[in-house]
């Protein structure tokens, strides 16, 4: 098992990517002797970790050299407008729109994760 607390690694595998210093980020890498037990142990280990650790965004994946499995992301963006009294609205519409889009996909199958990178409403 290799981490990397407070930031991401160096960028060595495809599926892994580095990321900048963060008190709030971790990369945890294990090493399994078999590769074919990996595929069996995402999906226990994911609802694991969801359980343990709430509030956490944790992501268990399969390391890649070539990745024959693409994660799906979906960008929702509105005008860049800065009147700040349009703002507050601005993002309620983008807020709802994400929502319906989760909704829509969370309704596929194979969904492993699925979130959105709004964090709760706050004056700042």
């Amino acid at each position: 098992m290799t981490s990397f607390i407070g930031g991401g690694g160096p960028r060595f595998w495809f599926s892994i990517a580095p990321e900048a210093t963060q008190t709030n980020y971790a990369q945890v890498i294990v090493q399994v002797r078999d590769k074919e037990a990996t595929p069996k142990l995402i999906g226990p280990l994911q609802d694991e970790l969801n359980k343990q650790v709430p509030g956490a965004w944790i992501t268990v994946r399969q390391l890649q050299t070539n990745p024959v499995e693409t994660p799906v992301e979906v960008l929702i963006t509105g005008q860049a407008d800065t009147d700040p009294r349009t703002e507050s609205e601005d993002i309620r519409s983008l807020r709802a729109i994400a929502s319906q889009a989760m909704d829509i996909v969370r309704q596929s199958p194979g969904i492993s994760v699925l979130r959105d990178d709004w964090s709760p409403d706050s004056r700042r």
